[in-house]
């Protein structure tokens, strides 16, 4: 028995991996503890949410930052809802926030 092999660049392989992730995880509730809290020059607010097991990096982009009615801080619980995705220059996976409650 002979396996086929596919071979992939380190590029396609994040770009199919982002493709499945934003498929798959779009338009869902995170919830846990904010962290990191970074307001970039941009615009663009980069931070932590985290649990007692896990965390993830996040981003909430100019254009849904400028709506918000709060600023986050560390240590705040919040509720974000958006969308799961990856950074593919590092092959980081990260949560596009588009509100927090």
């Amino acid at each position: 028995m002979t396996m086929e092999r596919t071979l992939y660049s380190v590029s396609d392989l994040i770009s199919k991996t982002r493709a499945m992730l934003e498929l798959s995880f779009k338009d869902i509730w995170l919830e846990g503890e904010v962290s990191n809290v970074h307001y970039h020059s941009s615009g663009h607010l980069y931070f932590t949410i985290k649990d007692s097991q896990a965390e993830l990096r996040c981003v909430m982009f100019k254009s849904s930052n400028s709506l918000m009615r709060f600023q986050i801080e560390n240590g705040m619980r919040v509720s974000s809802l958006g969308s799961m995705s990856m950074f593919e220059q590092r092959g980081q996976v990260q949560f596009l926030s588009l509100i927090h409650i």
